[in-house]
């Protein structure tokens, strides 16, 4: 008999400790990122990486990765969006977060990306209610990434040159999403402002404008230094209009000039 009540005692404990779980229901909560001013953001800038966690106690639910394609350029870029539009298709990127829940739970979605942007890479949040069984589909939880990704292309981290050596600045800038910049694109290069800002031994010692290089979305300058010593170079991109900015930085280190 003791041993009887001891295994009914056992049983109604893991019944109640296993009675939670079993109430709970898979539910669907679909995540989109776009890029402000552009589409969707998806694999082709590496991806976004997705956190899904209980508003209120900060218990983990669900992670990933946001990966598809950008999108319709038409429907996000050249026709007004009317109300309850839906603004993703097929292609564009997302992720879908599966979590289990027995109860409406205020979640917060954090998004951070793009994967690939280096020092551009920012950070998007939310929160909203969820319910039960209740997918959340179509646009799903929509996410914005603000600014550009600006990449520098030359001069590379820490490489050398000579006092009166020309250094070229290069530096390859799109939207968040990837999307090209070009002379009368529909990201028009010459809309955005993009510069180069040249510090020496942490004092700033120029101001160079970069200008379209004629490869879709790269731009350039040149630079002569003057003087030795360690150099830092940040490449921004700025459209005020849009409240879009962006920055990329990079080194090199100069020698005097040879006899």
């Amino acid at each position: 008999m003791k041993r009887v009540a001891l295994f009914l005692v056992a049983l109604s404990l893991s019944m109640l400790l296993a009675s939670p779980a079993a109430r709970a229901v898979e539910t669907r909560v679909t995540v989109r990122v776009r890029a402000h001013d552009a589409k969707f953001i998806g694999t082709g800038v590496g991806g976004v990486q997705v956190v899904v966690r209980d508003a209120d106690t900060g218990r983990f639910l669900a992670s990933g990765l946001v990966e598809g394609g950008t999108g319709d350029t038409k429907t996000l870029m050249k026709t007004p969006i009317s109300r309850g539009q839906r603004l993703s298709d097929g292609s564009a990127a997302a992720y879908v977060a599966t979590l289990d829940i027995d109860e409406p739970t205020r979640i917060e979605v954090i998004a951070r990306g793009p994967l690939a942007a280096g020092s551009s890479v920012q950070t998007s949040s939310r929160t909203l209610w969820v319910l039960p069984g209740q997918d959340v589909t179509g646009d799903g939880v929509l996410l914005e990434l603000q600014g550009f990704l600006v990449y520098p292309v030359t001069p590379a981290p820490h490489q050398f040159y000579r006092v009166g050596d020309e250094v070229a600045v290069e530096a390859h800038v799109t939207m968040m999403c990837g999307c090209p910049i070009k002379p009368g694109g529909l990201w028009d290069a010459d809309k955005y402002a993009v510069k180069a800002l040249v510090q020496r031994d942490g004092k700033q010692v120029a101001e160079l404008n970069l200008v379209y290089a004629g490869a879709t979305s790269r731009f350039k300058a040149a630079y002569r230094p003057d003087e030795p010593g360690s150099y830092k170079v940040l490449v921004t991109a700025a459209d005020p209009s849009t409240n879009n900015f962006g920055v990329g930085v990079t080194s090199f280190v100069v020698k005097k000039a040879a006899k």
